[in-house]
């Protein structure tokens, strides 16, 4: 492959792996003190969020800590898979302004960008499957979707917090959410 195919991938990886455009467009916070106020928000939207899921999907005091444990087991390695991808996504950038900048780019480099981009999406799938079969250990299948379809809604709710609401822009009351259960919204999205 040569030079311009190798940065043609990786930019087109830049684009395509998920949360890149998300992270270079989010503006930074301009208030510091608003990112502990955030942070205790957010904390605070999970523990209704785990509180409200558990009692949707029935769990006795034994179920709920079984799952409890594999949420904070593999939030632990989702963190960490996060920052890994943080820095791929940073020497991705690294490498494109110095092209930008005239510099000429090593193949080798670019080819060990791409080489820790594979690994991983291959992590992220094997994180994805482990903790499906850590969660059937305890969980039904269907209680699986539903945890996964309600921690993506809660994904989604923060998000959209983050960015400053909007409509239906989280679980603030008199948002037309039914409280205290996952239901699709108006398009079948988790909502």
């Amino acid at each position: 492959m040569n030079r311009h195919g190798i940065f043609t991938a990786l930019a087109t990886i830049l684009i395509l792996v998920p949360g890149s455009a998300h992270a270079q467009r989010r503006p930074r916070d301009p208030l510091r003190g608003q990112t502990r106020v955030r942070l205790e928000m957010e904390q605070r939207l999970r523990t209704a969020w785990q509180r409200r899921l558990f009692s949707d999907l029935g769990l006795t005091r034994a179920e709920r800590s079984d799952v409890q444990q594999t949420i904070r087991t593999f939030g632990e390695r989702r963190v960490d898979f996060a920052r890994q991808e943080r820095e791929a996504r940073l020497r991705v950038q690294d490498l494109q302004r110095r092209r930008a900048g005239g510099e000429e780019i090593p193949e080798a480099e670019a080819r060990g960008v791409l080489d820790t981009i594979t690994q991983l999406r291959d992590e992220e799938a094997r994180l994805f499957r482990d903790e499906q079969e850590a969660l059937l250990e305890t969980l039904r299948p269907d209680q699986v979707l539903l945890l996964l379809q309600a921690r993506e809604a809660l994904g989604e709710q923060i998000r959209r917090r983050r960015r400053g609401g909007g409509p239906g822009g989280g679980m603030m009351p008199g948002d037309g959410r039914t409280p205290g259960r996952f239901q699709p919204g108006p398009d079948g999205s988790p909502g």
